[in-house]
């Protein structure tokens, strides 16, 4: 997320542009990569992530671009999923 945070200072962006960051729990270690995947799977998280969703619809965000990697992408898709079904974002 720092780097992220550093790109974001250093670029310049337009000030109507509001960069943020969703993080989940996550672990490291020799199992890592399948306990982010169970992490990305958790239905608490995708919860999480669509509630964060439907706060920016709520507090007036129109659009709202979206980009993810690795179990950050399969955390989305559930989100998506859920937020389609509620025609939050069209």
């Amino acid at each position: 997320m720092q780097l992220c945070g550093q790109l974001f200072a250093m670029t310049g962006f337009p000030a109507h542009i509001k960069p943020m960051v969703f993080g989940w729990p996550s672990s490291h270690g020799k199992l890592s990569f399948m306990q982010g995947v169970a992490s990305a799977e958790s239905a608490e998280v995708h919860a999480d992530l669509a509630a964060f969703l439907r706060g920016l619809h709520a507090a007036g965000a129109s659009k709202v671009h979206l980009v993810a990697h690795s179990q950050g992408a399969r955390l989305l898709c559930h989100a998506i999923h859920t937020l389609a079904r509620e025609q939050i974002f069209e």
